[in-house]
């Protein structure tokens, strides 16, 4: 006899981030973050308007309710790195939802179309406290790379900078 868990499972529908889905997605994402990231996922969908870009992003539907979403990008060389890349950027599955497989199932979606693409390796930055997602990328089988992410705090230099907005088009 089949768990709740496994029919869920196979009635979930992995397809591509539509800007139908914006309202949905921001609502799973502030009860996981507890944060309004709507700019956010509005640039990923102005982003994906671009017909040059690949949609990337995907969402996880059960019974026309979005319960999970992975956002990624595709580099082809740029930054450096001379293969065809891809990185993860969000990834988020709703509370009621999560030991369901919902994140690999993304994720091996997100995978096989990177795949599909001549894309080499995937990427994707995790804070060190989050000790339950780098499991989770850990099993997907990411390890540390050699490339090392470096930041730079802008916050104290802030009240002190008055630049111009950027201008593309200046040389």
């Amino acid at each position: 006899m089949a768990t709740t868990k496994s029919v869920q499972r196979a009635k979930i529908e992995i397809r591509v981030f539509a800007k139908e889905d914006l309202e949905q997605v921001v609502r799973v994402d502030r009860k996981i973050t507890g944060r309004d990231h709507s700019k956010y996922y509005e640039r990923k969908l102005q982003h994906l308007r671009n017909k040059d870009q690949i949609n990337t992003c995907q969402v996880a539907v059960l019974d026309g309710q979005i319960v999970g979403f992975l956002m990624g990008y595709v580099y082809y060389g740029e930054y450096g790195i001379p293969e065809s890349t891809a990185s993860i950027d969000t990834l988020g599955v709703a509370e009621a939802f999560r030991g369901q497989g919902i994140a690999q199932r993304l994720f091996e979606h997100f995978a096989r179309n990177m795949k599909a693409l001549g894309v080499e390796k995937i990427y994707t930055l995790v804070d060190w406290s989050q000790w339950d997602l780098l499991g989770t990328f850990q099993a997907w089988g990411f390890s540390p790379s050699s490339m090392l992410n470096l930041e730079k705090d802008l916050r104290p230099y802030m009240p002190d900078v008055n630049l111009e907005p950027f201008d593309q088009d200046q040389n």
